[in-house]
């Protein structure tokens, strides 16, 4: 009996057991499932959201709040605008310049010497000075000038004299007698002499002839001055004028008058206004050039003779053009071609060009008043890029 019981307790706990066994294996495994088929678990809603276009959820992503997913997405940036700068064009008188190159040179140049000999009292100005006409530079010692100055008067005096006793008995004088007496009693030729020996006394003091800048100074103080012998070198530079050389096949191009813009080296970026003075009669057959002649002002005396300069002399004038910098101009293929600006995009536009000038070109076909080319930033861009246009006064 005891036995019996044994038994029957052991096969209600391996019964148990097994039940146990089986409930736990059964809830994994529905577990499993649930989360394997997320359509089940989260019902009809979720399933829809899963069909895509076609369901009600439309563009949302399924099985999730559609902000969080949104914010997985990378964002898309706008396009990098190029910075470019362009000129508008329109419609203006088209002047086709001359080029050419040349020297400054003095509008006036002088060598001063006194027409005296003498020694030198006293040398009033240097090198750079400006002076005024009629200004003292160089003094001689005129102390044997004013001496003969005297003596001059003296015998003129003495003949004038000479003169009364001789018409003194004669009352009524012809103007023929009287010439004949005023040259036997030696009157003509002391006054002769009188004129010359002022005219040396003046010559003793060398002035400016015009206003200017003296350029060499060769007196020294105590030194001999010989007549005619040059001490001074003054120069007028203003106006300062341009000596430069026009191509023959130019020269029927321009005319006395015309503007003119002159750069120099010696002053980069700057341009100085002047005019065409004057034209050279005569073209050198060896070199196939004239001489033009361009008159600059040059009130601060910065422009000095013998600079190199580079000229553009104002030409034909053609009214009404179309035209752009030549900056703007571009080649593809062997065509020519501008970027013209439309909508915030950089457009290739291939053209027609007509008459040209340093820094222009006319445009024939292509383009038409107002529209935006660009002329800087553009040479590596591709057509239909975004840029950001800067207008540049033109």
């Amino acid at each position: 009996m005891k036995t019996s019981s044994t038994i029957l307790v052991s096969t209600l706990v391996l019964l148990s057991g097994a039940a146990a066994v089986w409930f736990f294996g059964t809830g994994r495994s529905a577990a499993r499932g649930a989360s394997s088929d997320p359509a089940a678990a989260s019902g009809p809603a979720t399933a829809a959201a899963e069909e895509g276009d076609g369901g009600p959820g439309g563009d949302a992503p399924s099985g999730g709040d559609p902000d969080e997913a949104a914010s997985d997405e990378p964002a898309v940036r706008a396009p990098t605008k190029l910075p470019v700068e362009g000129v508008v064009v329109t419609r203006a008188p088209f002047v086709v310049s001359v080029r050419a190159t040349g020297r400054a040179e003095a509008h006036r140049r002088a060598e001063l010497a006194v027409p005296v000999s003498g020694r030198i009292d006293a040398v009033h100005v240097k090198v750079g000075d400006r002076v005024r006409a009629g200004q003292a530079l160089v003094e001689l010692d005129a102390r044997a000038y004013e001496i003969a100055r005297n003596e001059a008067d003296a015998r003129a005096s003495i003949a004038e004299g000479d003169l009364r006793v001789r018409l003194l008995s004669d009352s009524t004088v012809s103007a023929d007698r009287r010439r004949r007496a005023e040259h036997q009693s030696g009157l003509t030729q002391a006054r002769e002499a009188r004129a010359r020996a002022e005219l040396d006394l003046e010559g003793t003091r060398l002035a400016a002839p015009f206003a200017g800048e003296v350029a060499e100074v060769r007196a020294v103080t105590g030194a001999l001055a010989r007549r005619e012998e040059a001490l001074i070198t003054l120069v007028d530079l203003d106006p300062i004028r341009v000596r430069a050389e026009i191509l023959e096949s130019d020269y029927g191009q321009i005319q006395p008058g015309a503007s003119v813009r002159v750069r120099f080296p010696a002053y980069p970026g700057q341009t100085f206004e002047g005019e065409l003075e004057a034209l050279g009669p005569e073209i050198d057959a060896a070199r196939g050039t004239g001489t033009a002649f361009v008159a600059l002002a040059n009130a601060d005396g910065k422009l000095k003779p013998g600079m190199y300069a580079e000229l553009e002399i104002a030409g034909s004038v053609h009214a009404d053009r179309l035209s752009v910098p030549r900056d703007a101009l571009l080649e593809r293929d062997r065509r020519l071609l501008v970027f013209r600006a439309s909508a915030g995009r950089a457009e290739w536009e291939y053209v027609e060009t007509g008459l040209e000038t340093r820094g222009r070109v006319e445009i024939v076909s292509g383009l038409a008043p107002g529209d935006t080319v660009l002329v800087d930033g553009h040479l590596t861009i591709a057509h239909g890029a975004p840029v950001q246009v800067t207008l540049r006064r033109d």
